[in-house]
């Protein structure tokens, strides 16, 4: 019921250029804007614990998976995950729960913990010198890259480092 009956006439349906190596093309004058201009990455330390807030900001669910690691969703929709008691006001009583993918509704968020596993040793399962884990958009029918023929979507890793990272100076400091 959101979706324009025809998407190429709709003043809704986005203008999306590519050069002919496939890459997007930039607003004029915001080449800053090819890409995402803030990377995604999560860097961290064995048994660190990470937080990570999921915002579906889109008109379809996405089911967000960290392969290897288990998350603990701690709150939706900026509450925390608190029961509720007979009278319906939050009894304290932890509802929280582990999985390894988390459904989110459009216009859903939630925040999920996870503890960061031991370093495997030598050059890391990357061979680069960390360990990474896959985070990413498990519902590969409803996932593109601007491209309905191709799949894609949402995508990032979790990288443990084996140790001596600094604390981060600023947003997105990855420190290496």
């Amino acid at each position: 019921p959101n979706a324009p009956i025809d998407a190429a006439a709709s003043h809704h349906a986005l203008s999306v250029e590519r050069d002919a190596g496939g890459d997007l093309v930039a607003p004029a004058g915001r080449p800053d804007l090819q890409y995402q201009p803030l990377s995604a990455l999560v860097t961290c330390l064995p048994n660190e614990r990470v937080l990570l807030r999921f915002s579906n900001l889109g008109f379809r669910e996405a089911a967000m998976a960290l392969a290897g690691i288990k998350m603990r969703v701690i709150g939706r929709d900026a509450t925390m995950m608190r029961g509720l008691g007979s009278t319906g006001l939050r009894n304290g009583a932890d509802t929280s729960y582990a999985t390894n993918t988390v459904l989110i509704g459009p216009g859903e968020s939630y925040d999920v913990l996870f503890t960061a596993p031991d370093f495997s040793g030598g050059s890391g399962s990357s061979g680069q010198g960390y360990d990474s884990y896959v985070l990413y958009n498990r519902r590969l029918t409803q996932v593109s890259n601007l491209d309905a023929s191709t799949f894609g979507g949402q995508r990032t890793e979790v990288r443990v480092y084996p140790g001596g990272l600094a604390a981060q100076q600023y947003p997105n400091d990855l420190g290496v």
